[in-house]
């Protein structure tokens, strides 16, 4: 990985950390079971975004693949999804006792995430058959 590749990852996690937090503030603190809904939504947000990312990018050029993933997928979408504070989330939530909560978050956010992955890079498969 050249000096090039290292400033796409900046320049894409700094817009993507920036639009994570703007994201989650537009969101509602809390959810059902008291769960955190911000970061949620984000992961899964993200998730969709780096299907959609993954299916994009499976017809270009080698060297165009790798330079938009340095960009948008470990920078931008590096930087908007967080797992960091998907555990703090889980961690506090556990302190207060919140078992049943944090268990269907931790649940929630890994399959959503997951299935938004799955559903992002089946639109951009659907999308291109259709071209």
């Amino acid at each position: 990985m050249g000096f090039y590749q290292y400033i796409l990852v900046g320049i894409g996690g700094a817009f993507g950390a920036i639009s994570r937090v703007a994201v989650s503030r537009m969101l509602p603190a809390m959810l059902l079971l008291q769960i955190p809904a911000s970061i949620l939504i984000v992961n899964v947000i993200g998730g969709l975004l780096i299907g959609v990312a993954n299916g994009l990018l499976l017809n270009f050029d080698r060297k165009i693949i790798d330079d938009l993933k340095f960009l948008w997928i470990s920078g931008f979408l590096g930087g908007f999804t967080t797992f960091s504070a998907f555990t703090l989330e889980t961690a506090q939530l556990l302190a207060k006792e919140k078992y049943w909560a944090s268990l269907v978050y931790v649940v929630l956010s890994v399959l959503l995430s997951l299935i938004f992955f799955c559903v992002g890079t089946k639109l951009c498969q659907l999308g291109q058959r259709q071209c």
